[in-house]
């Protein structure tokens, strides 16, 4: 390690002839010696910038990684404008190559790359004192070699500053099996900047065409942070890459040697038109050996077109001649070219390049810890369905199936993913488009503009698309599409609903176990029972803010719901289903907000149910709703109790929901032997049951305990109040239900039919 130091542009100057306000600060603490571990040497001016030269004690180990002196001379050159970091070099002559290093044009001095972030962000905190101490830290952990972690991503061998270029990641995968050629669009909004590329694949493409062609070249792997000045022209990227085994003249003058032979006339044309960029990916390595961490892809865009390429390394040649009367130019490839010709003069400018959205890079910037890969088939893609998903798209979670026959009208738009521009398309349709877009090379989204209760033409497809799910998801807000669903799909599939509540200021979210033992159907029952007890959510089937009509149809209405509302609970639910995505376990929960924006979670405890059949229905109990039977029983023991029962009855499927119980009116007589129920406040119950649930739950039933000294089988008195309830119910076409409760926690269910011995409810 020498001594010997570059000599810093400009004119040197005194001190008082600093303009730069913190130049100025620096130099002045500098040369009062108010920095510890810090002299002025000198200051310079050069093109209206401040230079400040002086010279900094570095703490250094013993043993040091890289080669850092205990005193390092230092340039600080600052801008006039302060409108970016003041630039730091290194003036020592053989200062080293190590990390987090700038690139410049010229390889000495060398450029300290002190800060993350953005200037504007720390401008108004700089002061001489933390700058010099910057530079010393700066230092020291790079002697030490603690300057770049084992933990931290590798960084770019080469940033460029002449514009960006998106590259599909899939160029990465394979290097052997992909095009040699890539085509160079600029995005379709960009009007104000034209120095942004999108390569592709293919040659038509949605966005304006550039004219610029990309050839595609291997290196074989490097150590990072090897490369430290940025190449000026071709023959120097050569001379970067002649290390790495790859000869990027010959490899290039084949490449265009190639494409140029295997187009048409017209195209061949179109080919020598466009302007060059050369993509050149290297793996790279942390410590030198080890197998590749990452890819990095450096860039360059020539100056010249492909021709004035090609003429410049002497691949080909133009020739003229007379065809009949006319003039003809065209393209001879010489065969024995001139392999001396290296490039120099052949100018090129570096792109800083980035990739694609893709699904893995979505999930770590959504802060999830892996990609979540399951195949979900989603039925209903309205206002807060097409929010929900797309918020999930974005995460990089699950494949799709999308399925909704409606069509967005243009009322839709004030609560909808969607904008006017799709306005007459189909909701599923629109968004597995958009949906596809957002992660580039894969195809996530499959849309099925269909009814899911009445496929018609897409029956096949619907059925496909639900048997071969992980993951059913109902956002159709419509209750017989949910029970469809839950009930009548034969699918492997875990079923999960999401819906808003009828004001938009509740979220409803209900999700089956992986393992189905918690069915939907049970867990909406649930839904009901908890809104019906918990007063939190005694308003939750409270009517909307109103209707508005759009079209001229008795059926053109639509709820007044804020779209504010809608987004909250979008990202909510989107939260919500990432997080059950990745767990097993049943849920029942309803996130409830106000009017402030306060919103309060509550979660809602699962129990099983015991489904079984009774004669031709099929009975749903909840468990918890039997333990409280029982309980009601001990507690008036030796007398008998009873009351109502509230559940529902699906009709279509004969099953009957037993989800709660009234207990004993006051006006009731309770005995040993006898329990004739009251009927003191029922009605008034029962109503504000029908009210709370929105008509989801309502009476359906009788129960009634037995003493201990008896079994669950009917009495006589019970077969007279069997007929008598069978006559009530027979009013309204719905079947008698009645329970006994006896000893040792026995219950027998008689539905529509009672006969003299138990029928013993499987527990």
């Amino acid at each position: 390690m020498s001594d010997k130091y570059i000599t810093p542009r400009g004119e040197k100057i005194d001190l008082s002839r600093l303009s730069v306000p913190k130049a100025h600060e620096l130099a002045n603490a500098l040369f009062n010696r108010k920095i510890e571990f810090a002299e002025l040497i000198e200051c310079r001016t050069d093109k209206g910038e401040d230079i400040v030269v002086f010279n900094v004690g570095v703490e250094v180990p013993q043993i040091r990684k890289y080669p850092i002196n205990s005193h390092e001379r230092i340039a600080a050159i600052f801008s006039e404008k302060d409108n970016k970091f003041p630039e730091v070099l290194a003036l020592r002559s053989d200062f080293p190559k190590i990390p987090h290093l700038y690139l410049r044009d010229v390889e000495f001095p060398r450029s300290l790359c002190l800060y993350e972030g953005e200037y504007r962000d720390i401008r108004d905190q700089w002061t001489a004192l933390r700058f010099v101490e910057r530079i010393r830290k700066w230092l020291a952990d790079s002697a030490r070699g603690e300057l770049h972690q084992e933990d931290q991503a590798l960084e770019p061998l080469l940033l460029g500053a002449a514009g960006k270029i998106l590259i599909p990641y899939s160029l990465l995968k394979n290097k052997n099996n992909i095009s040699k050629i890539l085509y160079i669009y600029s995005p379709i909004f960009n009007e104000r900047n034209r120095n942004f590329y999108i390569a592709k694949f293919d040659r038509s493409s949605t966005g304006d065409r550039v004219k610029i062609i990309s050839t595609v070249h291997w290196c074989l792997p490097r150590k990072h942070g090897i490369m430290h000045w940025s190449p000026k022209n071709l023959a120097e990227v050569a001379q970067f890459v002649n290390d790495a085994e790859l000869d990027i003249i010959n490899e290039l003058s084949q490449c265009l040697i190639k494409e140029h032979s295997m187009n048409n006339p017209k195209e061949k044309s179109l080919l020598l038109e466009c302007q060059l960029m050369i993509i050149i990916i290297c793996p790279k390595t942390r410590h030198g050996e080890q197998e590749p961490e990452s890819m990095d892809i450096w860039p360059f865009i020539t100056t010249d077109t492909v021709k004035e390429v090609g003429e410049k390394l002497e691949i080909w040649e133009q020739h003229k001649e007379y065809v009949g009367k006319k003039m003809k130019e065209h393209i001879g490839i010489i065969i024995d070219h001139n392999k001396k010709k290296d490039g120099s003069d052949i100018k090129i400018y570096l792109l800083n390049p980035s990739f694609y959205l893709t699904r893995e890079r979505a999930a770590i910037l959504s802060g999830l810890n892996e990609t979540i890969e399951l195949k979900i088939t989603a039925i209903g893609v309205g206002a807060l369905g097409s929010q929900v998903i797309m918020n999930l798209a974005r995460s990089g979670v699950g494949t799709w199936n999308l399925i909704d026959r409606d069509i967005l009208e243009s009322h839709n738009v004030t609560r909808h993913f969607l904008t006017t521009e799709f306005v007459g398309c189909e909701k599923s349709f629109a968004i597995a488009n958009i949906g596809n877009n957002i992660i580039q090379g894969e195809n996530l989204f499959n849309s099925i503009p269909a009814d899911v209760l009445e496929p018609g033409k897409y029956e096949g497809e619907v059925d496909t698309a639900l048997k071969n799910a992980d993951v059913i998801l109902d956002v159709s807000v419509s209750v017989a599409t949910a029970r469809y669903l839950t009930l009548d799909v034969e699918s492997t599939a875990r079923r999960i609903s999401i819906f808003l509540n009828p004001t938009g200021r509740e979220l409803v979210l209900l999700a089956e176990d992986t393992k189905r033992l918690f069915k939907l159907d049970e867990l909406e029952m649930q839904l009901y029972k908890a809104i019906i007890n918990n007063k939190n959510l005694s308003e939750h089937y409270k009517p909307s803010n109103g209707y508005q009509r759009y079209g001229r149809s008795c059926r053109d209405i639509t709820t007044i719901l804020s779209q504010n509302s809608i987004a909250l609970h979008a990202a909510i639910g989107a939260q919500a289903l990432q997080e059950i995505f990745q767990s097993n376990n049943a849920q029942v929960t309803i996130w409830k907000s106000d009017s402030y924006g306060n919103v309060k979670r509550i979660d809602i405890s699962t129990t099983t149910s015991i489904r079984y059949k009774v004669n031709n229905w099929t009975v749903v109990i909840l468990k918890d709703m039997l333990n409280k039977l029982f309980k009601l029983r001990n507690k008036k023991l030796p007398n008998e109790t009873g009351g109502i029962l509230i559940g529902y009855f699906d009709h279509t499927r004969h099953i009957v929901y037993i989800v709660e119980t009234i207990p004993s009116p006051p006006d009731s007589k309770e005995w040993p032997t006898v329990y004739i129920r009251g009927c003191e406040g029922l009605k008034q119950e029962v109503k504000k049951i029908l009210l709370k649930t929105n008509r989801g739950l309502n009476y359906i039933g009788e129960w009634h305990s037995h003493p201990d000294r008896v079994s669950t089988k009917p009495s006589k008195d019970d077969f007279l109040v069997f007929k008598w309830l069978t006559e009530f119910m027979d009013k309204d076409g719905l079947p008698t239900v009645m329970i006994i409760i006896g000893r040792n926690n026995h219950a027998s269910c008689f539905i529509n039919e009672i006969k003299s011995k138990e029928n013993l409810i499987p527990i």
